[in-house]
């Protein structure tokens, strides 16, 4: 069995900090400790940021699907139905999935734009939407430190 990126990492940062900082005196204690938040940080972002990105770019999918069906300008409709056809993934790497994700982002940042200004109640209810999907995105990309 191989060991995963989440592994290899949070054992390199408990190595770094039974094995190394111990022997550390002065400002390289500090710097040590950052480089082992550094990692244990990185360890769980890779972890779960491609189950992160695919559902942020499932979200906005299923929002751009409504909101192309809408009164918007024509253009953004048939960018928003654009964004739809072109969001099954190509790669599952990661940064793969965050270049389509941004893509998709910038489309969105548009539609809240466009969405600010009509006060209708499927626009309240899309911008909503647009902002469920950000706030999801920052929500499971939390870092727990607990322990380190």
């Amino acid at each position: 069995m191989r060991p995963g990126l989440e592994r290899i990492l949070g054992g390199a940062a408990e190595a770094l900090n039974a094995e190394l900082v111990p022997q550390l005196q002065g400002p390289a204690v500090g710097h040590a400790s950052m480089i082992r938040w550094l990692m244990t940080a990185s360890a769980q972002a890779a972890d779960r940021e491609p189950d992160v990105l695919l559902a942020e770019i499932a979200a906005m999918r299923r929002l751009f699907e409504d909101a192309a069906d809408t009164t918007l300008p024509g253009d953004l409709c048939e960018q928003l139905r654009e964004a739809v056809e072109g969001s099954q993934p190509t790669s599952y790497s990661i940064s793969a999935l965050t270049d389509l994700c941004n893509g998709m982002k910038a489309t969105l940042i548009a539609l809240q734009i466009e969405l600010e200004d009509i006060s209708a109640g499927w626009a309240r209810r899309l911008e909503a939407q647009a902002w469920d999907i950000l706030r999801m995105g920052v929500d499971r990309r939390q870092v727990s430190l607990r322990g380190v």
